[in-house]
């Protein structure tokens, strides 16, 4: 549609949690570190569908890893996987399990330079595109990080989102008995802030709402499932396009964006339609 800005394409991952022991599943040694090699692969390939994509960021919405597991060995595969995806930036709010701190891989690594790592407690701004803005905030212990939303409100002009890593109250039920509320916070909040929408990490199973989404935990070998169904590894990242104000995700149904045919990735891009576009423009006019 003549008029209509070019929307900002965003793939969005949280909770791979990469060096995890496993130990839970009952997994032999030779069986963990096959799994952990998988949550490796699982990232190789959302960095692969970012790139296949054409995003213009990859957003990570916090525990990329296990922080008392974390080797140096993974610091550097992080390092390596993310500059590898340069000149696109790469966005990470650090969650419960791989906070932020002076001794956090996080702080020791020499990041390339599309590489950001939010690092306070409190969302602050960084600019992703022509009259968007990204708020991104960190956890900087392993508990009692409070409401990245509470008092918060956006700042300047434009389209505003957020990224962090938190427990949205109405689906704490779904997630099971083991799961902790850090970072709590109430959908209602969101619009309240001023923002259109929160990409946000914690919850495992994934769910979209209006103005938030959680992608979920993409780890390719769940529950009971063992090294042969692995071997596929599908993952659940959300690509998110945004055309002015309006947001439209897509959860990946194959292992990578290139396995699609031309006319899957038109109908995929496209399936907004005339009405969505419509809105945007008048949204972005106003």
């Amino acid at each position: 549609m003549p008029g209509t800005p070019h929307p900002t394409r965003i793939v969005h991952f949280a909770d791979l949690h990469l060096d995890a022991g496993f130990a839970w599943a009952g997994a032999t040694s030779s069986v963990a570190r096959q799994r952990r090699q998988g949550l490796r692969n699982a990232l190789v390939r959302i960095v692969a569908i970012a790139r296949e994509a054409e995003a213009d960021a990859l957003f990570c919405g916090g525990d990329l890893y296990e922080h008392d597991r974390v080797t140096p060995d993974t610091a550097e595969f992080l390092r390596e996987t993310f500059a590898g995806l340069a000149p696109t930036p790469v966005y990470v709010a650090p969650g419960n399990h791989d906070w932020y701190g002076p001794q956090s891989i996080y702080a020791l690594t020499d990041w390339s330079a599309n590489v950001h790592v939010f690092r306070e407690a409190r969302l602050l701004p960084v600019p992703l595109g022509p009259s968007l803005t990204l708020w991104g905030g960190a956890h900087l212990a392993p508990a009692n990080t409070g409401n990245f939303l509470s008092g918060f409100r956006v700042r300047g002009p434009g389209a505003h989102i957020a990224l962090f890593h938190g427990a949205e109250r109405s689906w704490f039920a779904e997630q099971g008995s083991a799961k902790q509320p850090h970072a709590a916070f109430d959908a209602g909040e969101i619009e309240a802030a001023g923002l259109l929408h929160a990409f946000v990490g914690h919850y495992h199973r994934p769910k979209d709402a209006e103005r938030h989404t959680y992608p979920g935990n993409p780890d390719p070998w769940r529950s009971a499932r063992m090294v042969r169904e692995a071997r596929s590894s599908r993952v659940s990242p959300r690509t998110a396009w945004l055309p002015g104000s309006v947001a439209w995700w897509r959860r990946p149904r194959c292992t990578t964006w290139s396995s699609m045919s031309a006319a899957a990735r038109r109908g995929r891009r496209f399936a907004i339609g005339p009405w969505h576009w419509r809105r945007v423009a008048a949204a972005w006019r106003g």
